[in-house]
């Protein structure tokens, strides 16, 4: 765990003179409103995906995310073991134009967690694309310091020819700060062109 902290320490200060260096920013809300002694309830998310310009100088369009729907846990008391399944529409407006689109889509998500790992996998669907994401990790403690590390990998499968296929992979660390329900990950992609993409998220909630 120790190496694997320093080599992270080591690669994020040279991301900035990298080629084709990607830094995204993307801020997270997920909420679970389940009654008591239940196993079924209404999951949320509420996501802004880029809060940052793309390479740092060309203006990306701003997006938001929602999706909501049926929520199903592993019993009635475990909150990290669940399986959700929410259509929703992500909301797109042009920078120069301001012109908006919204865009459809159908989203799946499962959480799975054991006491020495966790297992991530997301699967979202929309009219252009099929997108899967997935990440595993393991805690650690360094003090009073409690996080998890790992590997998180992505990938986009284009259903029309104007969307490019695109794969992502690299180590991940996150940290639960206080209060519980903020959480900070960051992850160091390597994309299918070896380029670097650089993505941190800021959740609140589940």
């Amino acid at each position: 765990m120790k190496a694997f902290m320093l080599a992270m320490a080591m690669l994020f200060p040279t991301l900035a003179a990298a080629q084709g260096f990607d830094p995204q920013v993307r801020l997270l809300m997920h909420n679970h409103v389940v009654e008591p002694n239940s196993r079924f309830g209404v999951a949320t998310w509420t996501i802004v995906p880029d809060l940052t310009d793309r390479n740092l100088a060309d203006r990306n369009s701003r997006r938001l995310l929602f999706v909501g729907g049926l929520l199903i846990r592993s019993n009635t008391t475990n909150d990290y073991n669940w399986f959700e399944i929410m259509p929703g529409a992500l909301v797109e407006v042009h920078p120069a134009t301001k012109i908006s689109k919204t865009y459809l889509l159908l989203n799946t998500r499962a959480y799975l967690k054991w006491p020495k790992a966790d297992l991530y996998l997301e699967n979202h669907l929309r009219q252009d694309r099929l997108l899967f994401s997935a990440f595993a990790t393991r805690p650690f403690r360094i003090k009073q310091i409690n996080g998890r590390w790992g590997g998180e990998g992505e990938a986009i499968i284009g259903l029309k020819p104007e969307v490019a296929d695109i794969f992502l992979l690299g180590p991940r660390i996150s940290v639960r700060l206080k209060p519980s329900w903020l959480n900070v990950a960051t992850v160091l992609y390597v994309n299918q062109d070896t380029k670097l993409v650089w993505r941190t998220y800021l959740k609140f909630g589940k």
